[in-house]
């Protein structure tokens, strides 16, 4: 019996040392493989031969997945990529692996999120970056990229000299062969042959004036509500039964649903909501009800209408009176004590564009200055960004006053729920000149 344990015991020990010698032999014949491909590589690289070294590091990583190789491969990689740009997807397989190894390696992410933005792969991008965000990653060029790639766009759809804002998905814009409709998307959704296509109103209904037909108020379902004898120079949204009208320069007049006159005329004139609109008259603003009978009297310097033509649709009033701008309730009574030198127009997001001493800035419905006056000019936010003005060119902020969209532009506008928005690609040298308009859509959206 103790000769059989003395032979099991002889057994164990030659099984553990021969178990050493083969791990040891296993080990060193890792270490020289991992030593050529690292020389090699390196060799390769010298010579230009990238495909070659990029194969030999991915076989040393095999054996010694530091992060140290992780970097010396993906070097190689760009490389390659410069020559062959069809290298992209094998690129982007590599940064994969590599970022779900060190997910904090600022490098890596950055060279990810770039590669999928060279790869049109925006919605990937973004979310390489706001995943380490997220993670705790700290790196200033990582929380850069991520607002960058936020907010990536193009620009869609053919050019235009004019335009009215959306309400529902569609501007009524005038391009080179007469005013039709674009989708927000930057799809042009009606031939663009008419004389005049007025802004769209919330429940379908716009004046058009096409050739030979002349000038007509229509439903949602192009059914005719109403036929006017003359061509219109402009028109506002038609709401709550009225719309308001400009057949002779500087005179705006009310008609209803049938096309008869019911009040007028006015030097300017808005949209209709909860029975009330803004006009001017003899040079100054006040409101009148759905009778056309002055509720506040034409004392103000201007009562600002939004971009839908109405003064009320929001919580709060923009007015001037004498020479200074403030924020009033629908009865034009004062609501606090800010005043500004001019105020944008009202929006949902209640942010409000004001200049002081001939620089913008922003301020809340309360009268709180959020963004202090910098800007050579600005809009009001809406859907969470604004358009701003620097050294003659626009771009876009968002709320933490970040600049989001470069100032690469001649012009901006409103930007819309749905994540689109108009720039101006070229300003007008003169009247005869007309700017080039054309809509910007996010890729991500809002």
């Amino acid at each position: 019996m103790k000769n059989l344990k003395m032979i099991f015991a002889i057994f164990l020990g030659v099984l553990l040392i021969f178990g050493w010698v083969s791990y040891a032999m296993s080990t060193s014949k890792d270490l020289i493989s991992y030593r050529e491909n690292i020389k090699n590589a390196e060799e390769y690289t010298e010579s230009g031969l990238y495909y070659r070294a990029i194969d030999c590091y991915a076989d040393a990583i095999k054996i010694r997945p530091s992060e140290k190789n992780w970097e010396l491969l993906i070097g190689v990689c760009e490389l390659n990529l410069v020559e062959y740009p069809d290298f992209l997807d094998d690129y982007i397989d590599y940064l994969e692996d590599a970022v779900a190894q060190y997910p904090k390696n600022s490098a890596f992410i950055i060279c990810l999120a770039n590669a999928y933005y060279t790869d049109e792969s925006y919605t990937s991008a973004y979310r390489t970056v706001k995943k380490a965000v997220d993670n705790g990653v700290e790196d200033e060029e990582v929380i850069t990229l991520e607002r960058k790639l936020k907010y990536v766009y193009r620009l869609k759809g053919s050019v235009f000299s004019e335009f009215y804002s959306p309400i529902d998905k569609e501007y009524s814009v005038h391009g080179s062969s007469g005013w039709g409709t674009m989708e927000t998307e930057g799809r042009a959704s009606n031939t663009w042959d008419n004389r005049y296509y007025g802004p769209i109103g919330e429940d379908g209904e716009k004046i058009v004036t096409k050739e030979n037909l002349g000038t007509r108020l229509y439903d949602k379902d192009d059914k005719v509500l109403a036929i006017f004898k003359d061509d219109v120079l402009s028109a506002g949204r038609f709401s709550e039964g009225y719309i308001a009208i400009e057949f002779a320069e500087g005179q705006y007049e009310y008609y209803d649903e049938f096309g008869e006159k019911v009040f007028g005329p006015y030097e300017m004139a808005g949209t209709f909501n909860d029975g009330l609109a803004a006009v001017k008259q003899n040079g100054k603003w006040g409101i009148i009800n759905d009778k056309g009978e002055f509720k506040v009297n034409p004392e103000f310097d201007e009562i600002v209408l939004d971009n839908y033509g109405y003064f009320n649709k929001q919580k709060i009033v923009i007015a001037c009176k004498n020479g200074k701008y403030g924020f009033y309730d629908e009865t034009l009574k004062s609501k606090n004590d800010f005043t500004a030198d001019k105020m944008d127009i009202p929006t949902k997001d209640g942010i409000i564009a004001f200049c002081q001493n001939s620089k913008w800035g922003y301020v809340d419905e309360d009268g709180k200055v959020i963004i202090e006056p910098t800007y050579e000019d600005a809009l009001s936010f809406s859907n969470g960004l604004a358009a701003i003005c620097q050294n003659g060119k626009w771009g876009f902020i968002d709320k933490d006053n970040n600049i989001v969209i470069e100032c690469d532009f001649a012009g901006a506008d409103y930007f819309t729920k749905e994540g689109s928005c108009c720039v101006r690609l070229i300003a007008p040298e003169n009247e005869n000149n007309p700017a080039e308009w054309q809509v910007l859509v996010l890729e991500l959206g809002l």
